[in-house]
């Protein structure tokens, strides 16, 4: 059985419990209990013990079907074992592509061409939480800003740092601005080389907001997890990293990954560790697709010290 069928089956099985209608037929027992014995003519004095052994039941019931679910999370754990490596194994082997002269364009062109498949309604969504979070009071960054449209939405961040693994990535998206704007641009490139720190170029707790979409979604664990480390540092307190991921917790995403076409990040191990860098979960969405998007909080209270904001207003450069 594909591991996509075995979390497809544990999608259902989170779906189901016993207990809303234990809870229901207990009250509704206490009711028939409380009318009897509220009668001075007395035909049974087991209704209790029925009662008991009906909510015993219900119980052994939750059990077993509780020890299903543990089987099938063991059966989980074994299956994707395999799916961790091919992660691994296909993001060196892009890595040595892109590094290679010979291919490097057609490689370059591929990572921008690689895009998620958002409704209308679902990019309205993000874009409306995006801006809950865009201050012109403090810095922000957009790691990989590849050819969405968020980056448009940024630009009263100040400053506002552009990071990807390289020049020709970031270009796509910054030459949308006039070259005045694109002067005020941070721009820098990280190489992710598990010997040294990525994000050097950017201040220590300094961000209000970091932006990461579909970016992570190609990438191993190992990888998302050092990113939320150095990110982390990166945040003022109260700062705010909003990131999509391909959550294998979810069937959908687990078949991209049997696709060769997304990294395998289960949702539950990408949140334990968030939680013990020190993140907090503030909003998470997604709809029936693969893709999640979420919302990970500095602890603290997100303040400034600038007392007015720029009059200036950036536009598109035209075309």
């Amino acid at each position: 059985m594909k591991l996509s069928e075995l979390v497809a089956y544990k999608n259902q099985l989170d779906l189901l419990s016993v207990h809303p209608t234990r809870d229901t037929d207990s009250q509704n027992l206490d009711h028939i209990i409380y009318t009897v014995d509220n009668w001075k003519l007395q035909v049974s004095d087991q209704l209790l013990t029925h009662k008991n052994n009906l909510i015993q039941t219900f119980d052994l019931f939750e059990q077993e079907l509780d020890s299903l679910k543990q089987q099938l999370n063991e059966m989980i754990t074994e299956a994707e074992n395999p799916m961790f490596q091919q992660s691994y194994s296909l993001y060196e082997e892009l890595n040595k592509q892109i590094n290679s002269d010979q291919l490097y364009q057609n490689n370059i062109e591929y990572v921008l061409n690689r895009r998620l498949e958002v409704s209308e309604e679902n990019y309205q969504i993000f874009l409306a939480r995006l801006m809950t979070h865009t201050n012109w009071q403090h810095a922000g960054m957009v790691l990989h800003p590849g050819r969405e449209s968020f980056i448009n939405h940024m630009v009263a961040n100040d400053p506002l740092y552009i990071v990807d693994e390289n020049y020709d990535l970031i270009q796509p998206a910054i030459n949308q601005f006039n070259e005045f704007y694109q002067s005020r641009l941070r721009i820098s490139t990280v190489k992710e080389d598990a010997s040294t720190p990525w994000l050097t170029k950017i201040p220590d707790g300094q961000l209000g907001v970091c932006l990461v979409y579909n970016f992570f979604n190609y990438k191993p664990f190992e990888v998302v997890k050092q990113y939320l480390v150095e990110i982390y540092q990166k945040l003022k307190p109260g700062g705010t990293l909003i990131m999509t991921f391909n959550d294998c917790d979810r069937y959908k995403a687990v078949m991209l990954v049997e696709r060769f076409y997304a990294a395998y990040t289960p949702g539950n191990m990408l949140r334990g560790w968030a939680t013990h860098v020190g993140f907090k979960e503030s909003f998470c969405y997604h709809n029936d697709g693969p893709n999640t998007w979420i919302e990970l909080q500095k602890p603290g209270e997100l303040t400034s010290l600038r007392g007015g904001q720029s009059l200036a207003r950036i536009l598109p450069k035209r075309l």
